[in-house]
């Protein structure tokens, strides 16, 4: 893992809260967070991803599981 690809992944959640910050629709809110959940889901596979460890795939699931797609859909729901 080069420190140049953690750098990007970085750089992308700060405009993705930078583009929060100029969102007036939660609806939109809600999409955003939800692509910044899935890349905080794959944080472990991008910094520890050279396939050997088992515990970081079923990690990395759960992670992009709850914060990407559970916790969206139920905000998106409580928002109808």
């Amino acid at each position: 893992m080069t420190s140049s690809s953690v750098d990007t992944i970085m750089v992308f959640l700060v405009l993705t809260n930078l583009v929060l910050l100029g969102i007036g629709r939660l609806g939109t809110c809600i999409k955003v967070v939800a692509i910044q959940g899935i890349a905080l889901g794959l944080w472990p596979l991008v910094l520890h991803g050279n396939g050997e460890a088992g515990h970081l795939w079923v990690l990395s699931a759960l992670t992009t599981g709850l914060k990407g797609i559970a916790f969206p859909l139920v905000l998106s729901r409580t928002l109808r």
